[in-house]
């Protein structure tokens, strides 16, 4: 009898594993234990267990975006009991365009000189570690929305993504109105970052809480406009993939 599939997913912060968490729940997976957060570098989150059926997928944060190309090549590398075949790398593009958004990672791993050079095999990148192959699958935080908010950089991010579901909330429409002209005001003043300036003046508005995120995909007037709008993320089709093994 084949081995259950293994499939492995790293990501940048906590804001992205709690987004993980939503779309993972959604299809119906269950967390299966967890892991204890001995020797972990700041930022790093413990792994999370999820199974759907016969397939697992282990989630982990990083704790930042330079740091996704070795957390890659440590799943990759595998232990004496999990062995991804899959690791797959979420991660917010940012001002890159889709022809040049994988080269942080693909040159972090070739950097790294722990594995072969990445190979293209469809839509994603074979390695091979340890004498065995492992796909390395991308998964950014791309937004469907037409128009960016505000005015802020064509950039893409999870902030983006959920910015774009929070305007088509039923969250009132003054506090909608403050957030905007607010963010316009702010980025008169800075401009960098402006995503990420974005969302604090919408958790300032809307919840004030320190995992807003977490509430976001937990209130009754967010919850749904955010999760639709995780859905139509490729995040949300690699998780999809990874499930179904």
């Amino acid at each position: 009898m084949a081995p259950p599939p293994i499939s492995a997913l790293v990501c940048e912060g906590r804001d992205d594993v709690a987004a993980i968490r939503a779309l993972l729940k959604d299809r119906g997976a269950t967390r299966r234990r967890e892991d204890l957060a001995r020797g972990l570098r700041p930022g790093v989150t413990p792994p999370e267990h999820w199974a759907l059926g016969q397939a697992l997928l282990i989630v982990q944060s990083a704790g930042a975006k330079e740091s996704l190309a070795e957390a890659a090549l440590d799943w990759a590398q595998g232990g004496a009991s999990e062995r991804p075949g899959r690791v797959i790398v979420c991660f917010d593009p940012d001002d890159d365009p889709a022809s040049r958004e994988l080269e942080f990672l693909l040159g972090g791993v070739q950097r790294a000189g722990r594995s072969s050079d990445p190979e293209r095999v469809g839509e994603d990148w074979r390695i091979r570690v340890s004498n065995r192959d492992v796909l390395l699958t991308p998964a950014p935080w791309r937004s469907s929305a037409s128009a960016p908010f505000d005015h802020l950089p064509d950039h893409h991010c999870l902030e983006r993504v959920l910015i774009s579901a929070l305007k088509n909330s039923s969250i009132a429409e003054d506090l909608k109105a403050w957030t905007e002209s607010s963010t316009s005001a702010l980025s008169g003043l800075v401009n960098d970052h402006g995503w990420k300036r974005a969302f604090r003046l919408w958790s300032a508005a809307v919840d004030p809480a320190e995992s807003f995120v977490d509430r976001l995909l937990q209130r009754d007037d967010t919850r749904l406009a955010c999760l639709s709008a995780l859905r139509t993320t490729p995040v949300n089709s690699a998780i999809e993939l990874a499930l179904q093994g």
